[in-house]
């Protein structure tokens, strides 16, 4: 295959990426507001599933799921949205930072890079490892305050690494059902049973929701991540992701710190330092070598 042909497909994943690094912006911005987090998250995927399933009764592209597949649709939305969704959104919120929640999830090539070595044995190079350490010292230094201590809360920290965990499963799962079901499918499939698996939780937030004082200012990000982050992104990412691969397409999440942390300092949710900047491009340097391959 030409590479020409992937132009559209890079894109699209560039435009991904870009849509996640404004999502740490639109959910901290939401909870900050103190909007419901089980209920934020039931929303925002059940507006993006009826969009989506609109879209369908007017192109017929739903793909009938077979019985065969329903454990890996399954594992599917274990992974993302479930325990995604609950390890980003504790994570930012207590973090209390999107840049810096941002920054930790950008090194998943670290982790799809791993769970490749130890699952399908591929070989990595001394320059890929070297990129990997390189990039988690670019994450420590984005953690660090003007005392050099690290003052983000640990539960927070944890929180991402299972959302980092669970977005590598993600990755490996829809490799395999991209390849029998389209995007559009897989996307409708995820984010209504992801909305079902929250339901019980969102149920203990009935009075909280009640007692939020919506208005447009307060809907408008939730609308926002529904139709960009919630539907879109993964629309595009699962094209990448089988057009040119996990590995490659999961590298693009460097993008991801970037867009958080000028967008966020562009309208004052977080301030922007010389240490956020420096690590910012060490993790980029370091995962882009994470992922260069030996010519033979």
């Amino acid at each position: 295959m030409k590479q020409q042909n992937n132009t559209g497909t890079y894109l699209g994943v560039i435009f991904s990426t870009i849509l996640w690094g404004l999502s740490f912006v639109w959910t901290n911005q939401l909870l900050r507001d103190g909007f419901p987090m089980y209920s934020l998250l039931i929303l925002r995927l059940v507006i993006a599933a009826v969009l989506l399933l609109i879209v369908t009764l007017f192109t017929g592209k739903f793909n009938k799921i077979q019985y065969s597949d329903f454990k890996w649709f399954l594992l599917l939305v274990l992974c993302e949205p479930f325990f995604y969704f609950i390890g980003e959104t504790y994570g930012i919120l207590y973090t209390d930072s999107a840049s810096i929640s941002s920054l930790i999830v950008a090194t998943l090539p670290i982790f799809t890079m791993t769970t490749a070595y130890l699952i399908y044995k591929e070989r990595f190079s001394k320059i890929n490892i070297f990129g990997v350490m390189f990039a988690l010292f670019g994450v420590a230094i984005s953690l660090l305050n003007e005392d050099m201590k690290f003052t983000v809360h640990p539960f927070g920290i944890t929180m991402l690494l299972l959302a980092l965990l669970s977005a590598t499963g993600y990755s490996l799962v829809i490799k395999k059902l991209s390849e029998r079901y389209n995007p559009i499918t897989i996307v409708i499939v995820q984010n209504f049973a992801g909305a079902l698996l929250f339901v019980p939780f969102g149920l203990f937030e009935t009075t909280q929701l009640a007692n939020f004082h919506f208005s447009f200012a307060s809907l408008y990000p939730l609308i926002l991540l529904a139709i960009f982050p919630s539907a879109l992104a993964f629309l595009t990412y699962i094209h990448a992701v089988k057009r040119i691969g996990v590995a490659k397409a999961s590298m693009f999440c460097t993008v991801i710190p970037i867009v958080t942390l000028l967008f966020a300092a562009m309208i004052g949710q977080d301030k922007l330092y010389q240490r956020n900047i420096i690590g910012v491009i060490i993790v980029v340097f370091g995962l882009v070598l994470s992922q260069m391959r030996k010519r033979d």
